[in-house]
């Protein structure tokens, strides 16, 4: 079952990130349908879990109440029930071990990522390695460019120029970081359930490593806020220390490091003086419609936000109108209340997954609002929350409550045998 578990959370991952398997409906379709017929195959008291039903249909719900408001749209639908389908699926078949399993797979995909990020600096090897990613297709993006990827690679627009990053699996290295920092996360808050303490192992090194080589802004800025927490998870004059420590390097990185500080002011500049539909930008961009429609949103299509009808000019439109800012993009889709239902199952997830750690309760509620903290921060910068595994993230609540209940009441029924 482990080895079934840590293959559809391998699936998971590729149909969420990798440029080959997102853009096929074909893997979802398939991957979908098999991953829901196990977990009900694997369920022996074949319970329904009310809990994860409701929630599943509580954001579906949105997509159906925007097909009737506005143009019908089943495919969009369809493709949203499939993505919850697996995604609930691959987390009832993992149970409360979703989240070991992922660290794990996240450790291995890192360590064959840096392997071809030093591979890609050889130029002869890194065209080799190009010309093997045809056998592997993908789909041109709103700008029509594609990103060859070699499925456990992928070489973004940085490969090719004289500042390479990491882009692992993933559609690009912002993208890559997107699941590096979560898994660092959880793997953090296993170490300190074990020795009440913050430290790191060798997978975290190895993640660690990962997410440095992504050189990405958002990542670094979410990866401090992850230090900073775990630092001062136990307060003494050692930790107080590391943490003044940790500050100073974080600030040496800062006012040395291009990436962060330039691209900071760069971002500041043409978010705020251009207008320009960058991070900053789009998030000012998106602010007028997020104010006139802040409940229910817009939905997700543009032809609703922007008023687009002439599907000749949509593609310069995409172009144009693209926002690459996930808060302020999930909050014109879809309002307030699908975002605070969306993040406070987040919360709940992890502060479950937490308590089973035998991490005490208020330290939980810490972890579960730092973790959505972090994802906040990530989705700054990327469009996340379209990803079928940030959706599994949903279900980590009623899947683990549901198990810590059915261990509960068979103890129960022990007790009242005997």
């Amino acid at each position: 079952m482990i080895l079934i578990s840590r293959l559809f959370i391998v699936i998971l991952i590729l149909i969420s990130a990798n440029p080959h398997f997102s853009y096929n409906d074909d893997y979802l379709i398939f991957f979908a349908i098999l991953g829901s017929f196990i977990a009900f195959a694997i369920d022996s008291q074949k319970k329904i879990n009310f809990k994860a039903i409701s929630f599943a249909l509580f954001f579906i719900s949105f997509e159906i109440l925007h097909n009737l408001v506005y143009d019908f749209y089943p495919r969009t639908i369809l493709r949203i029930i499939l993505h919850f389908l697996i995604a609930y699926s691959v987390v009832k078949i993992s149970g409360k071990y979703f989240i070991d399993n992922y660290i794990k797979i996240i450790k291995y995909f890192a360590l064959i990522s840096l392997f071809f990020y030093v591979l890609i600096f050889f130029e002869p090897v890194k065209y080799s390695l190009i010309s093997i990613a045809e056998l592997f297709p993908v789909k041109e993006d709103y700008r029509l460019y594609s990103t060859p990827t070699i499925i456990f690679y992928t070489f973004d627009s940085s490969a090719f120029t004289n500042f390479p990053r990491n882009a692992g699996f993933a559609w690009e290295a912002g993208g890559f970081v997107s699941f590096l920092l979560p898994a660092l996360f959880f793997k953090l808050m296993r170490n300190y359930a074990t020795t009440n303490r913050f430290y790191f192992d060798n997978d975290a090194i190895i993640i660690l490593v990962a997410i440095i080589t992504t050189f990405s802004t958002a990542g670094f800025i979410a990866l401090i806020i992850c230090f900073l927490v775990f630092s001062i998870s136990k307060i003494s004059l050692k930790t107080l220390a590391r943490s003044i420590v940790l500050v100073g390097v974080v600030v040496v990185i800062f006012i040395n490091a291009p990436f962060l500080k330039d691209k900071i002011n760069k971002e500041i500049y043409y978010g705020i003086i251009e207008q320009r539909n960058n991070r900053l930008g789009s998030f000012l961009l998106d602010l007028p419609m997020i104010k006139e429609k802040p409940l229910l949103g817009w939905s997700r299509k543009i032809e609703n936000q922007f008023g687009i009808s002439d599907e000749s000019t949509r593609v310069d439109l995409v172009s144009y109108y693209h926002r690459p800012n996930g808060i302020s993009r999930m909050l014109v889709a879809y309002g307030f209340i699908f975002f605070i239902g969306y993040f406070f199952l987040y919360y709940k997830g992890v502060k479950i997954y937490a308590e089973t750690l035998n991490i005490n309760k208020n330290k939980a509620m810490i972890f579960g609002i730092v973790f959505v903290i972090i994802i906040l921060t990530i989705s700054f910068a990327q469009l996340l929350f379209d990803k079928v595994f940030f959706k599994s993230l949903l279900f980590l609540y009623p899947v683990i409550l549901s198990m810590r209940n059915e261990l509960f009441q068979n103890i129960n029924n022990r007790r009242i045998i005997t």
